[in-house]
């Protein structure tokens, strides 16, 4: 674990000494999310075999621990809490998603047995997990988002500015995921392994040579994003942070270890991929959207920094007893 970790602390160094600055994290992060990790997504799953059973049942595995986590942290956020329906979004989303595309692929990525179930399970949350925690974050804003972009103006029949209001909620929900280039990257390549058409070795090259770049920038953009994110230390031993700290490290594997046990899953490739993703440390992408709400972002920024070091303990393990 050391060089990915040495990577991630040269971006921190790079961030306190002014090297790069705020605008260069931005730039390297669409780089990352909207290029370099599609493409190495894209690549990694159109050459792979296509999907099995199995594959559906370690995803369902994942995603009923995933939506259970979910829902039990978003319910001790209203109702012990007392948070606002935003902020406890914010609160079950940094509980339940990891930081799956800065650190966890690359990590993936090194240990070739991971690297497809670990795309497997960023798929499937993808298009489920992120859509439902978004919702909630959003809770408050939504509808009116939903009125703004229907197109609802004075004197419009009201039923009909319901009914538009109503579509255009649903069908933002339901294209959600599908704007996403992670998960377009990943889905892509899935499709294009069930079709009968052999990667030329061009393309492969290409997908090769641009997918690398993804790992380190992603690393070394995690770094930056850690230096150069305010961190009150009043909020680190908070309960908020340790209750997402809590489920997100402790609760959510072991939900998952469980539920792999249950159906008779032992491949050590599976358990240990799904291991992986799910004691990742949460999300940058958290943040992003508490920021944007302007909800918990205290909590969000210092949740992600706590669970960033505890994980560089918490994955040597995981990979010590699995790979």
């Amino acid at each position: 674990m050391f060089p990915f970790f040495a990577v991630i602390f040269v971006g921190i160094l790079a961030g306190r000494f002014g090297v790069i600055g705020q605008d260069d994290v931005g730039a390297l992060n669409r780089f990352v999310f909207k290029i370099a990790m599609p493409v190495a997504l894209f690549g990694l799953t159109a050459q792979s075999a296509p999907m099995q059973l199995r594959d559906g049942v370690f995803a369902g595995v994942y995603l009923f621990s995933a939506l259970l986590i979910l829902g039990m942290s978003y319910g001790v956020g209203r109702f012990y809490f007392k948070l606002e329906k935003p902020d406890a979004g914010v609160q079950a989303y940094g509980s339940t998603l990891g930081n799956v595309v800065f650190l966890g692929l690359p990590i993936a990525q090194s240990v070739e047995s991971l690297a497809r179930p670990f795309v497997v399970l960023m798929l499937v949350e993808g298009v489920t997990i992120i859509t439902i925690a978004s919702i909630l974050i959003a809770a408050k804003t939504i509808q009116e988002e939903s009125r703004i972009e229907a197109g609802i103006k004075k004197g419009k029949d009201k039923s009909e500015a319901s009914h538009n209001m109503v579509a255009y909620h649903w069908r933002e929900i339901a294209l959600r995921p599908f704007k996403n280039p992670i998960v377009m990257g990943a889905l892509g390549g899935f499709i294009y392994s069930l079709l009968p058409l052999p990667m030329p070795a061009t393309i492969a090259t290409f997908l090769d040579i641009l997918g690398r770049a993804a790992g380190p920038t992603a690393l070394f953009s995690l770094g930056l994003f850690l230096s150069t994110t305010k961190v009150e230390r009043s909020a680190v031993f908070s309960k908020a942070v340790l209750l997402i700290a809590l489920m997100k490290m402790l609760v959510f594997p072991l939900c998952v270890y469980i539920g792999l046990s249950l159906v008779g899953i032992t491949d050590k490739s599976i358990i240990g991929a799904c291991l992986l993703f799910t004691i990742l440390p949460s999300g940058i992408t958290v943040y992003i959207q508490a920021s944007q709400r302007g909800r918990y972002v205290k909590e969000a920024a210092t949740a992600i920094a706590v669970t960033t070091c505890l994980s560089v303990l918490s994955i040597s393990f995981i990979l010590y007893l699995l790979v």
